[in-house]
């Protein structure tokens, strides 16, 4: 657990999530029941990789195929554990701001899980509180959330995602 820091990087993005209500931040967390700890990305395997890209590509496909498997797996109880769907806008290791069908007011307590792959296996938990509420362009709230108890190793699956995200952003301004 580390207190809260706001010189962590900010990005916009649409990443989808789940959470569920809290009634303080004493309660004990789920999230570590239904998430896995992350490996290396498919990108770093290829950059260290020595094996014919014959191998790779099938063990890519592979590695897809199970992500898939254990998604399924794990798509039950998570859907039982965490009840609420949110659409995330933007992330950092600190905070995020979302939007949900769920009336939340600054104060309610929430652990969020944020899927950074369709699949929803690799994924970021914590648990924090809503810090604002504010009204979106098209009339939606938007809700700010800060990470208030958050595992060192999940803080870095999003810092890890919010490094890609900034490297895809360059490369792609970089190119026009």
């Amino acid at each position: 657990m580390q207190p809260e820091n706001d010189e962590y990087a900010e990005i916009a993005t649409y990443l989808r999530g789940r959470f569920r209500a809290l009634n303080g931040p004493d309660d004990q967390e789920f999230a570590h029941l239904n998430t896995l700890s992350a490996g290396p990305t498919r990108e770093e395997f290829l950059a260290a990789s020595t094996l014919p890209e014959a191998v790779n590509k099938f063990l890519l496909q592979l590695d897809t195929k199970v992500d898939a498997l254990l998604a399924a797996l794990h798509s039950s109880s998570l859907d039982r554990d965490f009840p609420h769907t949110m659409e995330i806008q933007s992330i950092s290791a600190s905070n995020l701001h979302f939007t949900t069908d769920v009336p939340l007011a600054a104060g309610d307590w929430l652990e969020v899980i944020v899927n950074f792959r369709q699949t929803g296996i690799l994924t970021a938990a914590g648990i924090g509180t809503v810090t604002a509420r504010e009204t979106g362009g098209n009339g939606v709230p938007v809700f700010a959330f800060t990470f208030t108890r958050i595992r060192e190793e999940e803080r870095e699956k999003i810092i890890r995602y919010v490094f890609q995200e900034e490297r895809r952003l360059l490369r792609e301004t970089r190119l026009e």
